[in-house]
């Protein structure tokens, strides 16, 4: 799916001009939900219904397993067997209903904000986890796994379950999560936008203040950077440096984040901070550049138009010398 990001201005746009292509897969993705959980319950129930014929084969296998264990034993052991898998059966049931319903509310939330960056992060954690689970446990599975007794019509439901999660993650949530990915850069971008406008935002995102002010502190972007003192530059940074050291180290790394900072997660508080200072010194001397550049570009151009306005006075007055009659 190739979307042209700058082609919108708002979440809402991108998700308008797309929205037939973003709900198909969404939608598919919702269906092979209900599929699996349409099996979980067919398993559970073929296996609540056929009880005492999987009891009867479990004190078979126990019984040549462990033939030296007395009759009341055996069937002591295959009972408790079946209530172990009767047990795993319901309470899988009951995640994947859950999960449904967390899915189906996610989703309706992020449809009617018109924003799939609203989609649970936590339940994006979950299906990862479950399919890297399912993964490990194919590969150190012995091949006992796939080794299906004909009676045993609940093992065979739970290998087809165990290989279709892996195909459906890959096959069917992954473009979901490229779209949820999509929204997330394109976010990203827009603050980036922001950022790129008036860097100050950030500050003022970090500690909930208006862009007109930093903590009472002269604003760069509205005072001429050529009036400040080194010494009151200095004492910006200082203060700066101050406001950062106030900030949790969650929010140090958003807006590390934030300002392209690679490898935020792993570095030091005090590394991100001089980082993030060094940036708004970046900042501050691209924009003295750039003032200075501009100043000298209105001077050149005053300078010019008072040539050019001297040599039209200079004109005017040798065109009138010409003109002059000597009536003596």
């Amino acid at each position: 799916m190739k979307i042209d990001l700058s082609l919108y201005n708002s979440t809402q746009e991108l998700y308008d001009a797309n929205s037939k292509k973003f709900k198909v897969r969404w939608i598919i993705f919702t269906i092979f939900i209900v599929i699996v959980l349409a099996l979980l319950m067919a398993a559970f129930i073929e296996f609540s219904i056929n009880k005492q014929n999987y009891i009867s084969h479990y004190i078979i296998q126990i019984s040549k397993a462990y033939p030296t264990l007395a009759p009341s034993s055996v069937r002591e052991n295959a009972e408790a067997l079946y209530v172990r898998k009767f047990s795993f059966s319901v309470v899988m049931m009951l995640l994947s209903a859950g999960m449904l319903v967390w899915h189906t509310v996610s989703l309706i939330s992020a449809m009617k904000q018109k924003d799939f960056t609203k989609y649970s992060p936590w339940l994006s954690s979950i299906y990862g986890f479950i399919i890297t689970f399912l993964i490990i446990n194919l590969f150190f599975s012995s091949g006992g796994f796939f080794s299906i007794e004909s009676w045993n019509i609940n093992k065979l439901l739970n290998v087809i379950f165990t290989i279709i999660l892996p195909i459906g993650y890959f096959g069917l949530y992954w473009p979901c999560s490229r779209i949820i990915k999509l929204f997330r850069t394109f976010k990203v971008n827009q603050e980036l936008l922001k950022f790129q406008n008036n860097p100050m935002n950030i500050f003022s995102q970090m500690f909930g203040q208006n862009e007109n002010g930093f903590n009472n502190m002269p604003n760069s972007s509205n005072s001429p950077i050529l009036n400040q003192t080194v010494d009151s530059k200095e004492q910006k940074y200082v203060d700066y440096e101050n406001q950062l050291n106030t900030l949790s180290d969650e929010k140090l790394i958003l807006m590390a984040e934030k300002l392209n900072i690679f490898g935020a997660k792993e570095l030091s508080r005090e590394q991100l901070i001089t980082k993030i200072i060094l940036i708004y010194r970046g900042i501050d001397n691209a924009k003295e550049q750039s003032m200075k550049e501009k100043q000298a570009e209105e001077s050149k151009a005053d300078q010019k138009n008072n040539d050019e306005l001297a040599k039209d006075v200079k004109n005017n007055l040798d065109t009138t010398d010409e003109d002059d009659v000597d009536f003596d």
